[in-house]
């Protein structure tokens, strides 16, 4: 879920969607990469309860089994955001080449056990979102049909 606007539904369809996959049987992971956690918070987490979170997988290198959690949905796990995961690009600078660092964490047998992964990004577009899309087959970028909210697509 992608859009540079906020409140347009990117957490509220990625939490409901992964959900509802979820419970129909299919393996599912969010991985919320706003540094708010609305995501985490939605399915249930409190801030104390972050940590690891996905700056963890980013910033430090760990390994996705050590930062994924279960959530109260079963089928559905989740990989938390922190506010640590705002200061990524100045931890690791512009450089093109960390756009691809999500995707090289979220490939592989570590991975195999997941039908779908939906990634919640922030209202923005930065190294969060760039690394979202690089690692995505595909990405989904929610509207409400209002003026502001379409001027967020461009």
């Amino acid at each position: 879920m992608i859009s540079k606007k906020g409140g347009v539904g990117k957490t509220t369809s990625a939490v409901n969607l992964a959900a509802a996959f979820a419970e129909r049987g299919r393996r599912t992971l969010v991985v919320d990469l706003d540094p708010q956690a609305s995501a985490s918070l939605s399915l249930g987490l409190r801030r104390g309860d972050l940590i690891p979170s996905a700056a963890d997988l980013l910033l430090r290198r760990k390994r996705l089994g050590e930062v994924v959690r279960a959530t109260s949905v079963p089928g559905l796990d989740l990989v938390t955001a922190s506010i640590d995961l705002a200061s990524l690009e100045s931890e690791l600078g512009f450089q093109s080449s960390e756009e691809m660092r999500l995707a090289g964490l979220l490939r592989g047998p570590q991975l195999s056990g997941y039908d779908l992964v939906f990634i919640d990004c922030p209202p923005s577009f930065t190294l969060l979102s760039r690394n979202a899309i690089t690692a995505a087959d595909g990405f989904v970028v929610p509207v409400v049909p209002h003026f502001l909210a379409v001027e967020g697509l461009r």
